[in-house]
């Protein structure tokens, strides 16, 4: 029926997760940097400049959720975002891999 609730088994489902390129997100970030601040974000020229003139990370710190996260550059950020898909460790006791759910 129209109002009856949809029943699947972890077996039926494909989580699929989509994850920008990090030179594409980190442009973006240039245009809409949304909770992230970081030293010459608003200037196109040093925007994607990972490291200062000294040689020091260019460090992102970002307000986001219920705290503030620091990150040593915006490819760092980008990693720290996107990482936890691609280097959690979803392992089952049987010692297959599988699916976060």
């Amino acid at each position: 029926s129209k109002n009856s609730k949809a029943e699947y088994t972890p077996e039926e489902v494909l989580p699929i997760v989509l994850v920008r390129n990090p030179y594409g997100w980190m442009k973006s970030m240039c245009k809409n940097p949304y909770a992230a601040k970081w030293g010459g974000m608003h200037d196109e020229k040093s925007c994607l400049r990972l490291k200062k003139e000294n040689y020091e990370w260019n460090t992102v710190d970002v307000n986001f959720g219920p705290g503030k996260t620091h990150h040593k550059s915006l490819a760092h950020f980008w990693n720290d975002w996107y990482g936890e898909y691609f280097y959690k460790n979803f392992t089952s006791h049987d010692g297959d891999t599988t699916a976060p759910f």
